[in-house]
């Protein structure tokens, strides 16, 4: 959708991240802010950070995880 991600580091959001958007820790919330004002404010850093999380989406795609589903679904049979 084009909105660059700001997100808290816990749990899997880093590894879904995969780089792709502004991961922080710990939770600063003046840190945070920052970064908003940054992701809206700075158009270089915005676009590289779109460009980042476009290009990892594709990791997601269903070309990419159907092989894995089905390999994952006949270990199991």
């Amino acid at each position: 959708m084009d909105v660059p991600v700001l997100a808290y580091g816990a749990a899997a959001v880093p590894e879904t991240l995969g780089g792709a958007g502004v991961c922080f820790t710990p939770k600063d919330l003046e840190v945070a802010a920052e970064w908003l004002g940054a992701l809206v404010y700075d158009q270089p850093l915005r676009e590289q950070i779109l460009a980042g999380q476009r290009q990892r989406v594709t990791a997601f795609g269903h070309d990419r995880l159907e092989p894995r589903l089905q390999s994952l679904l006949s270990e199991l049979m």
